[in-house]
């Protein structure tokens, strides 16, 4: 049962954020209504202490099997609060063995490991529980929730521990604990403190102010996990701040479309908190990787220059159908891309997969069409093939695996065709792939399929010829300035990138007075050669960097060449829009 969660590809802040938010999302109280989510991490210390020592000193534990001793001793403990607010809350009956009605309560608290066909979200399994306990030193979570019952506000508050079975007294246990009212004596069910005694824990523990007047649920993790020293003020400090971070960038990855529009459009107003300070929130459309995945994302539905995108299909019995709406771009690799792809969070070229319920399954790798430059893509399912998607995920939500559907042999399953077609539509585009790029080829290439980077990717250094290529006249008529290598894409943002040029200075002896000349940089016209002379108003590549041998040399004066320049390597940035090629050529100054 712990296991279950754990066996994620994620680590232990991201599998928390996922569930998390995709249970809360899963329980909007409508369909396109707009929640709030807040995580929050402090340390219970002083009176608030003894608050909760109180608590649990009423709790019968037989066999200290959950540790509380030490929370007992501890002058301090560690909180991680994470709540939902505008969501339905733990409504329903409480006991587990009523089906004729759906209980939000009995199925937190009780129904562990039964899977729900009706959900169209996130929070299929019912297992999304354990991550929060998994995240507390002692197993053990306080949960207060409110709802709507009879247009009533109903109120509910209670604990519960998932640990490790155990024998006690010649018994066996599961390991699963409740903390609320003592049963009665004709039923061994647990029962929630509910209305005015709710509420009053919940204020006393702090776990109100967190929904007020509103609707939803509010779960307090004792003994924050994710603090590996909390005996250590400074290091505690330090290590909350990493954490609430680390849970903040999951979101930022996983649960982006949930942050894009205006505060008032987004579908989930995002809190992250630390020793009751507010973390600055960050938008994912100024993220390095992440602002070229949502410019897909939108292309689902709306053209986006840049960004092509078509619909996956399903060859069935019945014919062909889309399963979905592929949508993808070419960017050039920078330091970000490489990071991510490092640490095992986004490969270098990736599709991001996504249900209707608009949550990042995973980052699927797929073939990459030229070096240096990755692809960003977004599928989403549709509607009518939704289902078949959340029915082959596992339980932690991190993959569609096609033997999930238990489809009869033989039969054609939807998800498999889906992933390869997928992975085929960048197998074709790609072709074959090379490292070699000189520069009267990649000119040639340079915007052939009218994308952006193909044409940064093959954008070369063009033959220089005449007076206007260096050839120096009567004066240096032997100075030659070669360029050297393949130019490189160095950075990229939201709407520029930058790549290098370099070049080498030869000057044989007895080359004259030597020569002063100068770089400029051009786009790349679909028949390959430079445009020199570009229409008024368009936006056209600039020299951003001249180095001299290391050194800055200035970009609007002409660089002196003499004798003492030969062998000097000269490197050139050159910065353009996306959507251009580029290339960069010298001349004589006059």
């Amino acid at each position: 049962m712990i296991e279950s969660i754990a066996t994620s590809t994620y680590s232990q802040s991201e599998t928390f954020l996922r569930e998390t938010l995709q249970n809360a999302c899963d329980q909007r109280s409508q369909k396109e209504s707009q929640i709030d989510f807040v995580v929050d991490m402090f340390q219970v210390k002083g009176k608030q202490k003894e608050k909760f020592d109180s608590f649990f000193s009423e709790a019968r534990l037989g066999l200290d099997h959950l540790r509380f001793s030490d929370l007992r001793d501890s002058p301090t403990f560690e909180a991680l609060v994470v709540a939902d607010i505008g969501t339905n809350g733990l409504v329903g009956p409480l006991d587990a063995s009523v089906d004729v009605t759906p209980s939000n309560f009995a199925g937190f608290f009780f129904r562990v490991g039964r899977q729900s066909s009706e959900s169209e979200d996130g929070g299929t399994f019912g297992l999304g529980r354990t991550v929060l306990t998994n995240c507390s030193n002692f197993s053990t979570i306080l949960v207060y929730s409110q709802f709507k019952s009879n247009g009533k506000l109903g109120k509910r508050f209670m604990g519960m521990a998932i640990s490790g079975g155990y024998n006690f007294r010649g018994k066996k246990y599961t390991g699963r604990h409740w903390f609320g009212k003592l049963p009665k004596q004709d039923s061994a069910l647990v029962e929630p403190f509910e209305g005015l005694e709710a509420e009053g824990l919940a204020r006393d523990l702090g776990l109100f102010n967190y929904l007020g007047e509103s609707t939803g649920f509010v779960a307090f993790v004792v003994g924050n996990s994710l603090i590996n020293d909390p005996e250590s003020t400074t290091l505690a400090n330090k290590q909350r701040l990493e954490a609430i971070g680390a849970i903040q960038d999951a979101a930022c990855l996983y649960g982006w479309p949930h942050m894009l529009g205006g505060e008032k459009k987004r579908s989930v107003n995002f809190s992250f908190r630390c020793d009751n300070k507010e973390i600055p929130e960050k938008d994912p459309k100024k993220l390095p990787v992440l602002s070229e995945f949502i410019k897909c994302y939108e292309a689902l539905n709306n053209q986006i220059e840049g960004v092509e995108s078509k619909e996956i299909f399903f060859a069935g019995e019945g014919g062909r159908a889309p399963t979905g709406k592929l949508a993808w771009l070419y960017t050039p690799i920078g330091a970000s891309d490489l990071s991510l792809d490092k640490e095992g969070t986004i490969p270098v070229s990736s599709v991001a997969l996504m249900r209707q319920a608009n949550f990042v399954v995973k980052y699927l790798e797929v073939p990459q069409k030229v070096d240096q430059i990755a692809t960003r893509g977004v599928f989403k399912s549709n509607k009518e093939f939704d289902s078949l998607f959340r029915k082959s995920e596992p339980v932690a939500h991190d993959d569609w695996l096609p033997w999930k559907l238990r489809l009869k042999p033989k039969s054609r399953n939807p998800i498999k065709q889906t992933l390869e077609n997928i992975k085929e539509n960048f197998k074709q585009l790609a072709g074959a792939k090379t490292n070699v790029v000189d520069g009267s080829a990649s000119v040639v290439l340079g915007n052939a399929i009218g994308r952006l980077l193909d044409g940064l990717n093959l954008t070369g250094t063009p033959r220089q010829q005449g007076a206007a290529s260096g050839s120096g006249g009567k004066s240096g008529r032997n100075i030659q300035i070669v360029a050297i290598g393949s130019p490189r894409i160095s950075s990229s943002n939201l709407t520029h990138y930058q790549a290098k040029f370099k070049f080498q200075v030869l000057y044989p002896n007895n080359s004259g007075d030597g020569i002063r000349v100068t770089f400029n940089s051009y786009t790349i016209l679909e028949n390959g050669n430079p445009e020199l002379e570009p229409p008024q108003g368009v936006e056209v590549p600039s020299i951003a960097e001249i180095l001299l041998d290391g050194a800055d040399s200035h970009l609007h004066h002409p660089i002196e060449l003499n004798e003492s320049m030969h062998l000097k390597i000269i490197e050139v940035t050159v910065s353009a829009p996306h959507g251009i090629g580029t290339t960069c050529r010298w001349k004589v100054a006059e």
